[in-house]
């Protein structure tokens, strides 16, 4: 009896990964409107490109070689919760973080004869901004 021997290649591809690598609390901040937030990064290994979703009006989240970078100013308020899905390679691999963005306090007016007060108010609330 002959034995006869065959050989075979098998890759082995690991699961696509995702971490976030910009500073703790960056998944999760809390923002007035039309105020820039604090960039949100994350490194990926494996995919082919990631997808963000779930973002406030004038953010995005782009993904380049192999970085996702969440930015922008939003001009929406509400809570948001945003998801990466990273795509290609191995896994299905998401991600999740939150962007709370509120809105803008509106002076409210109770005396008709001091329209002073309401000037002021708003000379300190630009003052805070």
């Amino acid at each position: 009896m002959r034995s006869s021997q065959c050989n075979r290649t098998i890759t082995v591809t690991a699961n696509n990964t995702v971490a976030r690598t910009s500073p703790v609390g960056t998944d999760a901040q809390t923002v007035c409107i039309n105020t820039v937030i604090t960039n949100i990064t994350y490194t990926t290994t494996g995919a082919t490109g990631a997808t963000v979703t779930g973002l406030p009006a004038g953010v995005t989240g782009l993904w380049a070689a192999n970085v996702v970078t969440i930015s922008g100013t939003p001009t929406a308020a509400g809570p948001f919760t945003y998801t990466v899905t990273l795509t290609g390679g191995c896994g299905v691999i998401t991600t999740t973080g939150t962007i709370t963005v509120t809105a803008n306090i509106q002076p409210e007016l109770r005396h008709r004869r001091r329209p002073y007060v309401l000037i002021r108010y708003l000379q300190i609330l630009h003052m805070l901004q």
